[in-house]
């Protein structure tokens, strides 16, 4: 059971926030997207078209010309004829019989030109086909999408993630990149061979003017693709350019290999990374109010989700994807765990942008409580999802203070509230729960390598939620001592103690060094006689909310040396939760 789980308490007061679907919005902005790749493909290649059939025409007519110079011409072989005929009569004697003349043999600029020529139209046609399968491809795509047209929006969306991923996938846009770089080469051809078909005529200042024309044309072209290089804001980009920084920078990066090697003797040190990525551990935190798609596809929807949350600039969609990501069941799928450390940019971003929104100059606005509540849980949940080494690597966290001026305001405003009032709605609870366990993470994950957590085993240090909480559930039965006896009520509270008691745990095992504490011992029975004496009655009740926990402490146990005193929290505490 979650903390935040309100289902079956009616005691809990009854969310009031409302969020959109983040799947409608992917939709909306995929949509649009697929409107503009479909026109482009279409004007695109419509010009492309043209192009290529107004060129192959002009190709075709000088190969009609020059592919007559590789074959013999009858005519010239009827003039040789008659001119033998004419010499032997004149010398009154027989020349030699015609079938003794030499075989033609093509010159060898006609090949060359037919060559290029050939070659020309060739790539042009080719040209023309790609754009033709583009059109067909972009016709099919668009058709595709047409039939999603009244499904549920999840399963839209994934359809129409996993159709964008198989365009970047398959490389639609290198594809399209491609076919006008065809045109491009079938013109260099053409002009190639049209100076070499020149040069055959003799005519000097005639193949002086076109070699020339078409030598500042390749300059041009070659400065104009190079120039995006050195100039990152130029407009001249097209694939040739692209092409060309990527042999830039593989030119550089061998020039870099080649100078370390030769300051390093010929020898190379591995690189180490800046983190160790390990599978991270599990969150704890279990039964979710939000029921995820059936037969979910993890990778889909997570993608589909973090796209929202990249590219939207609403606080309620960011709030909306947050609350979809902490409440699906992504099945602790290491992939995922991953993703979400891959995009902490965005995520602690979108958690700092929401957060100024909560909070103005006097503190925590009070129409803001719940939605700032929800972001602490989401906090927590994304704090689990990595391990110590990832949390520490994380620059954009939110301060602690946030969390611990949520708990002081909360706090302040029990101070005088009736008991009555405080059993009717326990949500406080919860949030004093929430709070102090996010305010203990936020100052864990900027401590540094091999720096301790002084504060979160001293019983004199707040935010102290096991003791706020206990003094909180003793208000409570002062009042309505038979609530002790209510199982929903006893569910609740135990899933607050299973959350104080899994936070103290992280702390301890993560956080805190028995080397370089002396009295490591004694903070951990003063704070398990706290939890014994506020929570002995729940501490013995059996249920399956606690068998991830009583799991999780035997897992810890086993790695830890027999001397060190952090034996003695999981031990006993494996011991009193044990359910039998």
């Amino acid at each position: 059971m979650s903390r935040n789980q309100a289902d079956g308490f009616p005691f809990l007061a009854p969310r009031t926030e409302t969020y959109p679907d983040p799947y409608r919005i992917y939709n909306e902005y995929g949509a649009q997207e697929d409107r503009n790749l479909v026109r482009n493909c279409n004007e695109s290649m419509d010009t492309m078209l043209v192009f290529s059939g107004l060129f192959s025409a002009v190709i075709t007519f000088f190969i009609s010309i020059s592919y007559t110079n590789l074959s013999e011409d009858p005519q010239d072989r009827t003039n040789e004829l008659l001119l033998a005929i004419l010499n032997a009569t004149r010398a009154n004697g027989l020349s030699d019989p015609p079938g003794s003349q030499a075989p033609f043999i093509a010159p060898t600029w006609a090949i060359i030109v037919n060559v290029l020529f050939f070659s020309s139209l060739f790539l042009s046609l080719s040209a023309a086909m790609g754009a033709m399968l583009v059109k067909q491809w972009a016709r099919q795509y668009e058709l595709n999408l047409d039939v999603l047209v009244g499904v549920v929006a999840w399963e839209k969306s994934r359809k129409r993630y996993q159709k964008r991923r198989g365009v970047e996938t398959w490389h639609l846009g290198s594809i399209i990149s491609t076919l006008p770089m065809l045109i491009h080469v079938a013109l260099l051809l053409f002009l190639t061979g049209t100076c070499l078909w020149i040069k055959s005529l003799h005519t000097k200042a005639l193949f002086l003017t076109a070699t020339t024309l078409f030598a500042c044309a390749a300059i041009a072209y070659l400065l104009i693709a190079i120039v995006p290089s050195f100039a990152p804001d130029a407009p001249f980009r097209w694939p040739a350019s692209r092409a060309m920084e990527l042999i830039g920078d593989v030119v550089k990066k061998t020039a870099r290999i080649l100078f370390s090697l030769s300051h390093s003797n010929g020898t190379m040190n591995n690189p180490i990374p800046e983190t160790t990525l390990v599978t991270p551990q599990a969150s704890l935190i279990h039964g979710y109010d939000y029921v995820p798609p059936p037969q979910c596809n993890w990778k889909e929807d997570a993608c589909v989700l973090l796209e929202v949350l990249r590219r939207s600039e609403k606080p309620q969609e960011h709030e909306a994807v947050l609350e979809l990501l902490r409440n699906g069941r992504w099945n602790n799928q290491p992939s995922f765990q991953y993703l979400l450390y891959e995009q902490s940019s965005v995520i602690l971003s979108r958690c700092n942008a929401l957060l100024s929104v909560y909070y103005g100059r006097k503190g925590l606005r009070a129409e803001h409580r719940g939605r700032c509540r929800n972001l602490l849980y989401f906090l927590e949940w994304y704090y689990y999802q990595l391990d110590p080494v990832q949390r520490r690597s994380l620059s954009e966290w939110p301060e602690d203070l946030v969390a611990t001026r949520f708990y002081e305001q909360l706090t302040a405003s029990l101070i005088g509230q009736p008991r009555r009032e405080l059993r009717e709605d326990a949500t406080h609870l919860a949030d004093i729960s929430i709070a102090s366990s996010v305010a203990a993470k936020l100052r864990h994950v900027r401590l540094a390598e091999g720096e301790t957590c002084g504060q979160c085993l001293l019983e004199s240090k707040r935010p102290n939620a096991r003791r706020d909480i206990a003094d909180l559930w003793n208000r409570v039965l002062e009042v309505d001592s038979d609530l002790q006896d209510s199982r929903d009520f006893r569910q609740y509270m135990q899933a607050l103690l299973v959350s104080c008691i899994w936070s103290d745990t992280d702390c301890l095992m993560h956080y805190t060094s028995f080397q370089q504490e002396e009295d490591l011992p004694d903070k951990i029975g003063t704070v398990q006689r706290t939890y014994f004496r506020c929570f002995e009655g729940l501490l013995n009740l059996p249920s399956e909310d606690v068998a991830g926990l009583v799991a999780s402490l035997r897992t810890e146990r086993s790695e830890l040396h027999q001397e060190d005193p952090r034996m003695q929290w999981l031990s006993t505490f494996v011991t009193r939760l044990r359910t039998e």
